[in-house]
């Protein structure tokens, strides 16, 4: 049963990569994130709490993953409260919030702080190295999306699931 546990953790983790790539592409391309790929990601991580449940005949995990999406989004809310109060505009959009609830699905109570955290170090860093580059006034808007993928590919890899 371990094994078996093993192989569907490693399918579903390549599943939601994939996914990401999508949605980074969607985010960068059309500056959206369309609720039906982000609706994928959080079945992913219903299916995925769903086996851990039954093959740990418990209902914990449903539980971390229920407080793992809460906890990623409060998160989220409260860096997106203070980008407004430093810049006086919104800095995430509601595809950025949902997004973030499926992947807390996802990761359980382990993505509450590290995705968020994860997904703004990239944020910041990127963009700095990026300007350094072409000089001053060239970044207005960043869609948020591709950062938290890098986020959660980041979990995915670091993290054991």
């Amino acid at each position: 049963m371990l094994g078996e546990w093993h192989t569907a953790q490693l399918i579903l983790s390549a599943a939601l990569f994939f996914c990401l790539l999508r949605l980074s592409y969607t985010d960068l391309t059309q500056r959206r994130l369309p609720n039906r790929q982000v609706a994928v990601v959080a079945g992913l991580g219903l299916l995925r709490c769903l086996l851990m449940a039954v093959s740990t005949r418990s209902v914990m995990p449903l539980e971390q993953a229920t407080l793992g999406a809460l906890y990623a989004v409060g998160v989220a809310a409260l860096v997106a409260g203070a980008y407004r109060l430093l810049r006086g505009q919104s800095g995430l959009g509601m595809g950025d919030f949902k997004l973030l609830a499926a992947l807390g699905l996802f990761f359980s109570l382990r993505a509450f702080w590290i995705l968020p955290l994860a997904s703004c170090l990239c944020v910041v860093s990127l963009p700095l190295i990026a300007l350094g580059r072409r000089g001053r006034g060239t970044l207005s808007t960043l869609p948020f999306g591709p950062y938290i993928a890098i986020g959660a590919a980041i979990l995915l890899i670091t993290a054991p699931i």
